[in-house]
């Protein structure tokens, strides 16, 4: 029978013990912190992107031969609002080659007649006597006010842009 009373005894003082510790954080009396920095502001751009087969009917793909049109379509968004980047907020976008080509994108409507949505693309139309295998590329954005942003393909073999015969 006292051993039932010692741990009566010894569970009310944990309860007790844990009202006040509840009760003390919740008062509010301690020390709130502060903090004197500033936020963050994003500033690089956020690029989306992927390639069609221009050649095939605007067909997504990565595996093009001599002759194809590649095509690099391409999404920029405001760090800062998440909203799509226009041509009256972007300067440029280009993509650029590992061989040193690079090709502007132009923003537009797509398909051109009864556009259902809107971004930016370029093509390159491959040659007949380019070098087979894979290849990156890099896209650059650059806003009217400086800000800029970069998308690299993601370098695994099936997701590079491919050149076979």
């Amino acid at each position: 029978m006292e051993l039932k009373k010692s741990w009566k005894l010894i569970t009310a003082g944990v309860l007790i013990g844990a009202i006040a510790v509840v009760a003390a954080a919740c008062s509010g009396s301690g020390a709130q912190p502060t903090s004197t920095a500033s936020p963050q502001v994003a500033n690089n751009l956020i690029l989306s992107s992927d390639m069609v087969n221009g050649s095939g009917g605007c067909v997504l793909d990565n595996v093009f031969k001599p002759g194809n049109q590649v095509v690099f379509r391409i999404r920029v968004y405001d760090p800062v609002t998440g909203k799509p980047m226009d041509d009256k907020a972007l300067s440029s976008v280009t993509v650029s080659l590992p061989d040193g080509q690079s090709f502007t994108a132009h923003y537009g409507g797509h398909p051109s007649t009864n556009p259902v949505d809107y971004f930016w693309a370029t093509s390159w139309t491959i040659p007949a006597n380019y070098p087979t295998g894979t290849l990156t590329y890099t896209e650059t954005a650059t806003a009217v006010d400086g800000r800029t942003g970069t998308f690299d393909n993601f370098n695994v073999q099936p997701s590079l842009l491919t050149v076979v015969q």
